[in-house]
């Protein structure tokens, strides 16, 4: 069987591109999102539910948390957390496109940040491309004069995306020989007499 080393690496690659991707986008995130004591978006939910700016700052806090569970580390050590935690961050990602169409749908043009992370959400998620399009030009209508660059962000996203399949493949595979290596173990280990066949392969 090959190597799981190789696919550590390789793990933590992946892990560190969606980490430092997601630190570019957030360069001006709110400091106090995870503060219990001085949580500003949950403060501004209760005190004014459903309003578009609600929305909005409940987005960016589930897009905060939904990376708070991070560990490198320890995903080096063990690859196939990898599965779990971008099956669960793309479940924390859903609930931050929610938010996010709420606040565009009640009339909330004006924040830059919530068209152009709305977009980079629905990169993430593989949204429909023809989708992601139109989340694109209607932030490049309201933002004309705006330096930043959501055609290759898309590009390095998809990037990001091939570089994880070819991972996940290549750790499945790595998986099934592994499972054949332990059933060729048990039927041919070194406890077995020299030329003994399993039990019902035995000649007659």
């Amino acid at each position: 069987m090959q190597s799981l080393l190789p696919f550590r690496w390789l793990a933590l690659v992946c892990v560190l591109g969606i980490v430092v991707g997601y630190l570019e986008t957030h360069r001006q995130r709110v400091d106090i999102d995870r503060d219990q004591e001085r949580n500003y978006p949950r403060a501004m939910a209760e005190l004014y539910p459903g309003t578009a700016r609600a929305e909005y700052l409940a987005g960016r806090q589930a897009e905060s948390l939904a990376m708070s569970g991070v560990n490198a580390q320890e995903m080096q050590q063990r690859p196939e957390l990898l599965e779990k935690f971008l099956a669960d961050y793309e479940q924390k990602l859903k609930d931050v496109k929610v938010h996010y169409e709420k606040a565009l749908a009640a009339g909330l043009r004006s924040e830059e940040d919530l068209q152009y992370n709305y977009a980079l959400a629905l990169m993430q998620l593989r949204a429909d491309p023809a989708e992601i399009e139109r989340a694109i030009a209607s932030w490049r209508r309201d933002f004309p004069h705006s330096d930043r660059d959501l055609k290759a962000k898309w590009l390095a996203i998809e990037d990001k995306h091939r570089k994880q399949d070819q991972f996940l493949a290549r750790l499945q595979e790595d998986r099934e020989l592994d499972r054949r290596r332990q059933q060729l173990e048990r039927m041919y280990g070194p406890g077995r007499r020299g030329g003994e066949l399993p039990p019902g392969r035995r000649n007659p």
